[in-house]
Formats: C-alpha cells, sequence, structure tokens
C-alpha cells in the first residue's frame, strides 16, 4: 500500500517523510520528520501494488510509477494534490516503460523512459506532453532526476565507450 501525508509545512519536509517512511518499509518518529504532531495520512490506492510514490512538490502533487492502462509495464504517473487521482504520462515512442523522478510547483515532471534503442530522459508539461531530453554527443543512455522551479533540469549521463567502461556524466538542461 502507498500512503501520503495530505497535510505538510511550506517545504514538504512531513509529507516527505511519511511517504519515504512508508515506502521504504521505515517507521520515523515524528520528532525525527514531522514538525507538528497534527496531520492526516491517506492512502492513494490500493488496488494497484505496483505503484511507487516518489516526489511531491509543495502544493502536493505527487509523481512517480504504477502499471500502465492496459496491466503493462509500469509508467510514469502523477497524483493530483486536491483529488489524488492518478494521471498516466505514458512513455516515448518506441517504449513501454517509463518512471517519473520530480516534479515542480509549476507541474513539470521529468524522470527516464525506455525507447526501442535507449532509455532516455523526458521532461513532461500540460502544454508540451512527454518530451524526450536529448543525450549529449556521445552518449548512450540517461535520466532526467530533478526539476526546479525555472524549469532547468538536472539529468545524468552516461557513455559507455570511454575507457572500456561506463563514465557518468551531470548536465543541466533550460528549456
Amino acid at each position: 500500500m502507498s500512503f501520503v501525508l495530505s497535510w505538510f509545512n511550506a517545504i514538504g519536509v512531513n509529507a516527505f517523510c511519511a511517504v519515504l517512511a512508508v515506502a521504504t518499509g521505515f517507521v520515523a518518529s515524528h520528532h525525527a520528520c514531522a514538525q507538528t504532531s497534527e496531520y492526516i495520512v491517506t492512502e492513494l490506492s490500493e488496488e494497484d501494488a505496483s505503484q511507487v510514490p516518489c516526489k511531491l512538490n509543495n502544493l502536493g502533487d505527487i509523481v512517480g510509477r504504477k502499471n500502465g492502462a492496459l496491466e503493462g509495464a509500469p509508467q510514469a504517473v502523477t497524483w493530483n494534490h486536491s483529488r489524488l487521482t492518478s494521471k498516466h504520462l505514458g512513455a516515448l515512442p518506441g517504449g513501454d516503460y517509463s518512471s517519473a523522478s520530480d516534479i515542480n510547483d509549476a507541474g513539470e515532471v521529468v524522470g527516464v523512459s525506455n525507447t526501442d534503442k535507449a532509455i532516455v530522459p523526458f521532461v513532461w508539461t500540460a502544454k508540451g506532453g512527454l518530451r524526450r531530453v536529448p543525450l549529449l554527443p556521445g552518449d548512450s543512455c540517461g535520466e532526467a532526476i530533478a526539476v526546479n522551479k525555472h524549469g532547468h533540469i538536472a539529468a545524468q549521463m552516461v557513455n559507455e565507450h570511454l575507457y572500456g567502461r561506463a563514465k557518468p556524466k551531470s548536465p543541466i538542461w533550460a528549456f
């Protein structure tokens, strides 16, 4: 089961600790994570054991992944803060898997998706939908891991052809 804290402070500390504690199986003391003793825990959904909430923004919107609409591979999903309803973001062309790793307060979501040739980073916006974040020249795969309030995306890229082993890089994109 996945749970989310529906009351949290301005920077989301209480909510993050509750999601982290439930998702990892740790039970966090309210002295360690919470700044208040008053909060409400709400279950996201009990019908899908595959769902994994990952991050939430200051508004309470949550991103992660859960099984696709047709019980296919897990795909990136957002849960709306007001109704906790989920919305699948899909996968990039040629792929069937995606996972969201971060969301900012503007609702921009970043993560990773497979294609027919590689595992690549993506950005999703309400206007633009799911878009591939380009890899750096020579890189074979990557993942978008964070997005800030300005829409700048932090990612990890890997070039497996340098020196016979994987060499990670961490670029930042501004779209």
